[in-house]
């Protein structure tokens, strides 16, 4: 299931880079595949995304809309998650 969630991601992200929902979605995938440097890139490239949307709804390309508020409430939590899982990872190599 991951990796078709995954794929999917990867498909709209090369047709929309700029979506921040899409963006904190992978990096969720990423953070679950244990992937943290990635993830917590894929977290910061989001929550700059999701700070250049005026207003809570960011529109892709297609005309599709997507509320950007749960984004904004979650990404610094789940970047200070990441931050510690990966210093924690590298603390053990």
């Amino acid at each position: 299931m991951h990796s078709e969630q995954r794929q999917v991601l990867l498909d709209a992200l090369e047709k929309d880079p700029n979506n921040p929902v899409g963006r904190f979605e992978f990096a969720y995938i990423l953070e679950e595949e244990k992937h943290w440097a990635d993830s917590l890139r894929e977290y910061q490239v989001a929550k700059r995304l999701a700070a250049s949307v005026k207003g809570p709804m960011y529109t892709d390309l297609r005309g599709n809309a997507y509320d950007i508020d749960g984004v904004r409430q979650e990404v610094d939590k789940a970047m200070e998650r990441v931050a510690k899982l990966n210093e924690s990872a590298q603390d053990q190599k």
